[in-house]
């Protein structure tokens, strides 16, 4: 069964670099919207493909290393928490069962005024 992360710890965690933070939602809503800081992003529709990578393809695709399935500092987010719920189903068959999911997204992030930054995608998009 999933496990939840609130925006005060997940905020706190962000602060202190302690989470690996993989932001689900598509290029274009990240524009739209900025990203949390620390933040990477793998779109929902890419992630069984982009963890099927070995670490060094992911991390030329990704640019930041390959989460290992028993990580527990791994945090995914998207726009409201919907699609995490969805992702989650796909990790767990892939051994991605400390996987934590932010059920708030981006909507409560910004609704707690955190941080957004504007996205940089000159590495991740070719």
């Amino acid at each position: 069964m999933w496990s939840g992360i609130e925006y005060g710890e997940l905020s706190e965690s962000v602060g202190r670099g302690a989470v690996k933070l993989i932001d689900i939602r598509q290029p274009w809503e990240l524009i739209q919207t900025g990203k949390l800081p620390g933040s990477y992003n793998i779109p929902m529709n890419q992630l069984v493909h982009a963890l099927s990578l070995n670490e060094h393809q992911f991390l030329h695709q990704y640019n930041f290393p390959k989460p290992r399935p028993r990580d527990s500092n791994v945090v995914l987010t998207c726009r409201s928490g919907r699609r995490v719920r969805v992702a989650w189903n796909q990790l767990e068959p892939l051994g991605y069962c400390n996987v934590r999911l932010y059920f708030g997204s981006y909507l409560d992030w910004k609704a707690n005024g955190g941080p957004l930054l504007e996205p940089d995608f000159s590495q991740t998009l070719q």
